[in-house]
């Protein structure tokens, strides 16, 4: 490769079981490689915000069941924060539902347009506090606000048991 006219060149090694012989299969190797820190990421979730090592149940398909789901859960936060970082025109309702944003607006008391406006609102809620240094929250500040969001709506539509139903 070819670093830029002012740079050093830099030789690095990547381990690999793979069998790499041309410059193509090279390319492929890294492109995976490269995919590794989204799948740290996404562990990183469900072990420390879902807790999932912590689970007990007294049968495998229990068990199973519910690492399927939490793993669900998982992908869809780290998602979220994903397309508020890379995307920061994206509007928040192609992610959030209508009830979401209508308690998150009420919350911060503007309408909340962009997600991620909609990302900060919620880290809000799991004690996120921006700054020039950190202007975007980390997944385990999105997951405790995304969980205090959820019990917020669950309370939002009992409030209003004509608008929402029962909850």
């Amino acid at each position: 490769m070819h670093p830029p006219k002012d740079q050093e060149a830099v030789e690095w090694y990547l381990l690999t079981t793979q069998k790499i012989v041309t410059l193509q299969q090279a390319l492929l190797c890294i492109e995976h490689y490269k995919k590794r820190w989204t799948i740290e990421r996404w562990h990183y979730v469900l072990k420390q915000g879902l807790r999932i090592e912590k689970l007990q149940f007294d049968t495998f398909t229990s068990l199973s069941n519910a690492i399927s789901l939490l793993s669900i859960v998982a992908w869809q936060l780290y998602l979220l924060k994903k397309l508020a970082e890379d995307y920061e025109d994206i509007s928040a309702d192609q992610v959030l539902t209508k009830i979401q944003l209508e308690v998150l607006g009420k919350q911060s008391q503007k309408k909340i347009r962009y997600l991620q406006e909609a990302l900060i609102r919620i880290a809000v809620l799991g004690g996120f506090t921006p700054s020039k240094k950190q202007p975007l929250p980390g997944e385990m500040t999105i997951w405790k606000g995304y969980k205090m969001l959820s019990l917020i709506v669950q309370g939002y539509k009992l409030a209003n048991p004509k608008k929402y139903g029962t909850g």
